[in-house]
């Protein structure tokens, strides 16, 4: 197994590292455009919904960030017309809340933790989905991301030791799109196009310290 210890890493923009996961269970990859990883939106009502965007180690190589400080990303959502962002892909996603973009890390999927206390969300930071561009800069602390259930990291002992535990061995890292009830069952645009672009991805010691590492193989900010 090969485990990386991160003290301060930048996540390449390299398009094939990078999955763009649909809600029919597609996935694609972001091309890359002067230096950033970008994609559109799909156009509503052709059924089909971006929701997550993420890099998954393969078996046997997980991400130690369990000593890093911080999460940030730079992000940058470019339109035309005047695009409503739709987060209702569900029947049952009945909840009104904007469709935003959020970081998330979580363990492998074919751990049992997975769909409970193995994924973790920035909570309450995110962006609020229209044209602009931002810098989130999240603590990597409990009190900070909460989980499948909504359970913040700081609820309890079980809470704190599986955010500590998913932070040890970090599989998929990266963002979400959702809106309503849900934080990552995804988005599409009607009335407009929305171009979405990752211009860069890191975790660090500090909010300003940061440097390279290699994979192996208007809007509201709040």
């Amino acid at each position: 197994m090969t485990l990386v210890v991160a003290a301060a890493i930048n996540v390449p923009l390299t398009p094939s590292l990078w999955n763009l996961e649909h809600v029919s269970g597609s996935i694609t990859h972001p091309a890359l455009v002067n230096g950033a990883l970008s994609f559109d939106f799909p156009q509503y009502p052709n059924g089909d919904w971006v929701n997550y965007f993420d890099v998954q180690y393969g078996t046997g190589s997980k991400l130690d960030i369990s000593t890093s400080s911080y999460l940030t990303m730079t992000i940058r959502i470019s339109t035309t017309g005047a695009p409503n962002f739709r987060y209702d892909s569900n029947p049952d996603n009945t909840c009104s809340f904007p469709a935003h973009v959020r970081p998330y890390f979580a363990v492998s999927q074919s751990n049992p933790e997975y769909n409970s206390t193995g994924r973790w969300w920035s909570n309450p930071v995110a962006y609020q989905l229209a044209a602009g561009t931002v810098t989130l800069t999240i603590p990597l602390t409990p009190d900070s991301w909460s989980d499948v259930d909504g359970q913040f990291g700081n609820l309890n002992a079980t809470t704190l030791n599986r955010f500590a535990a998913t932070k040890a061995a970090v599989q998929e890292i990266g963002m979400t799109f959702g809106g309503g009830c849900f934080f990552g069952h995804g988005v599409s645009v009607e009335n407009g196009t929305a171009t979405f672009e990752l211009l860069s991805y890191s975790i660090s010691d500090s909010a300003v310290a940061q440097c390279n590492y290699t994979l192996g193989s208007s809007g509201q900010a709040f």
